[in-house]
């Protein structure tokens, strides 16, 4: 008898570059459970009502309920759905599905990938600068102290504030929160701060070496 052979996906119809985060164990979320890895093109699953596990459908993608998902800038994705620090530079192809920060379609392709932690610290010491400058006695100790914990992992301890950048740094100190999250905590995307987020974490990110093939 005959060995089945295995059904290839479409090739894509359509397809956008963007950029999705995941956690360090490199495994999909929402039930999903499917390992990452560069260069695979993954199909989306909805979850089955009577086992509870995922399943291929053929439905169309829709934003937020169902679909690979990813955002076409990186300001968004860290400020919006990231769940965890490991960044993928992703193409989404075939049914695409567009929202005003983020995309979906059946397939999400991983070109490259990097666990962005250390430019995701940079750019928090960057967020502190810009939220409470380094002119007050304040904003230079708690800009300090992140900096010294994130060469060093040494816990500074701060003088009393009640800024949100305080909090934030405070939380990090203690180990309760990561960068990511502490960067929502000290900076809001606006229309005045977007561009200069967005150059920011694009310059991360070619350091990184995930733009490396465009």
């Amino acid at each position: 008898m005959a060995a089945k052979t295995k059904k290839k996906a479409p090739a894509p119809t359509e397809s956008k570059y963007g950029w999705h985060f995941i956690l360090t164990d490199h495994l999909l979320g929402y039930g999903d459970g499917r390992k990452v890895e560069v260069g695979d093109r993954l199909e989306m699953r909805i979850l089955s009502d009577l086992t509870g596990k995922p399943i291929k459908t053929k439905l169309e993608p829709r934003l937020c309920s169902r679909g690979m998902h990813a955002s076409e800038s990186l300001a968004d994705a860290v400020m919006q759905y990231a769940p965890g620090p490991v960044l993928c530079r992703v193409t989404v192809d075939t049914g695409l599905k567009m929202g005003t920060d983020k995309f979906c379609g059946r397939f999400r392709t991983v070109h490259a990938m990097v666990d962005f932690t250390p430019y995701l610290q940079s750019f928090f010491l960057d967020c502190l600068r810009i939220r409470r400058g380094a002119d007050s006695a304040t904003g230079k100790a708690i800009i300090k102290a992140a900096e010294v914990y994130f060469k060093t992992g040494v816990v500074t301890t701060l003088p009393h504030s009640q800024s949100n950048s305080f909090y934030a740094v405070q939380l990090l100190l203690d180990g309760h929160s990561r960068p990511l999250s502490c960067v929502r905590d000290v900076f809001t995307l606006d229309k005045k701060n977007r561009a200069w987020a967005e150059e920011k974490l694009l310059q991360y990110a070619k350091k990184a070496g995930l733009l490396a093939k465009e």
